[in-house]
Order: structure tokens, then sequence, then C-alpha cells
């Protein structure tokens, strides 16, 4: 074996963690760049490689997760966190009251004058009242999708609720979407007059 053969092999050859010298450049691209397309092109390793290998290989698996549960409890801790205030709030919508200016009139001098009044703000405690009901399961928010069997990327996700929302997206972004399908039920008339 000539000496570029030589280190093609040692460049596939796995340590004893299970990743090669390939895997271990994309995983330290990884902790530096949270986009994993990017972080792929960083190291000069096709995406489908890297696809394959979270799929096919034990090792490079547990390096990943190894690497990505640290920032996967960071977001959990944080939703947790924000939950725990939601419902604190729902709690005090639950029993909401606006405070209303009256005018009274006493019945023996006919004098007028004016007080406040707490009342309960219905609107505000239905929608908690629905809220909490949906969270403890009880209700339940049924919404229908159109969309059967068409696989869109996150960033195919994100460009379509764009789009729903009447933002603009890049042309390339909005033709691949049309030709994917994924804007026959939406309605693109005023995006398509204002460009």
């Amino acid at each position: 074996m000539n000496d570029n053969g030589d280190r093609i092999h040692r460049f596939n050859r796995k340590d004893e963690d299970g990743l090669t010298l390939a895997m271990r450049e994309v995983l330290q691209e990884m902790a530096h760049e949270p986009d994993i397309r990017r972080a792929c092109g960083n190291a000069k390793v096709p995406f489908s490689t890297v696809k394959s290998w979270l799929q096919k290989e034990p090792g490079f698996q547990a390096a990943y997760d190894n690497l990505t549960t640290p920032a996967t409890e960071l977001i959990r801790e944080i939703m947790e966190g924000h939950a725990m205030r939601a419902t604190g709030m729902y709690a005090e919508a639950i029993d909401a009251t606006d405070v209303v200016d009256v005018e009274v009139k006493c019945p023996d001098c006919d004098n007028v004058f004016h007080t406040e009044v707490a009342q309960p703000n219905w609107q505000a405690r239905l929608k908690a009242g629905e809220v909490a009901m949906k969270v403890a399961r009880v209700l339940k928010d049924v919404r229908e999708s159109t969309h059967v069997n068409i696989k869109l990327t996150l960033e195919e996700a994100v460009a379509v609720a764009a789009i729903k929302s009447g933002r603009p997206v890049p042309p390339a972004m909005f033709a691949r979407l049309r030709a994917k399908g994924a804007l026959d039920e939406v309605d693109t008339s005023s995006l398509l007059a204002s460009s």
C-alpha cells in the first residue's frame, strides 16, 4: 500500500470510541456551529454522509447525543420556567376582574356621584379556562392539515408559515415550495401582486 493509500486507511480507521477522524472533525465543527449543514461544510464532509452516520454509526450517534444533550437540557429548563410563569398567569386570569366606573344616584337626596366597582372579566376568565382545560387534556384543539405526503425541511416549513402570514420569502424558496405543491392551499395572490 502506498503512502497515499495508508493515509486514506488511517482517515477511515475508527478509534476506541467508534469514531473516524472525519467524524471527529464534524463533531468539533458542530460544537462551534449550531447549524449542522454549515458544520458539515466547514468540516468538508457532505451532509448526506453525516445523516448516514447518525442512522448507522452507534459511536457517532453517542458522540452527537453527548454534544447536543446539554443544549437540549437547557432548552427544557427554559421551557419549564416559561410553563411555570404561564401557569401563574392563567391562574390569575381565571380570577380576572375589571374596574368599572359607575354613576350612582342617591334615592334620598338625588345627589349623583361616581364610584369604581370590580366586575368579572369574563373574556379573560373563559380564555384562561379554555387554555387550562387544553393543558389538562380535557379539551382538544383540532386543526386540519391539507398537506398530505409533502415532506418539508425546517426551512421550507418556516417559509410556508411566512407566506401564510403575508411575509416575503426568497424567490428560489417560493419556487421550490410551489414545485413541491406546498403552496396549493395557500393564497399567494397578494404576494404575487406586490412582487
